[in-house]
């Protein structure tokens, strides 16, 4: 679905399960509705965003991979929560 405002934009984003608005930094559109938005209208930005998020989730799982080791073997002193 493509829409000229966010009248017309703004249901289909929420209901998409990607939703991508795509501006040049011009006129109004509603970024909150969608789940990436692009202000430089350069696609080749949506993969470098896709690539840093896989990144990002995968340093996640490791930080809690060992943080609950580590809890588990004892080696943090403190109580349970705060380590």
């Amino acid at each position: 679905m493509v829409g000229d405002g966010p009248s017309t934009t703004r249901p289909a984003l929420a209901r998409a399960d990607l939703g991508m608005a795509i501006g040049n930094g011009h006129g109004r559109r509603d970024p909150r509705a969608s789940d990436l938005t692009l202000v430089t209208g350069d696609l080749r930005a949506a993969a470098d965003a896709l690539r840093l998020s896989r990144r990002t989730l995968a340093t996640i799982k490791v930080n809690l991979f060992w943080a609950f080791r580590l809890q588990r073997r004892g080696a943090c002193r403190l109580p349970p929560l705060a380590c």
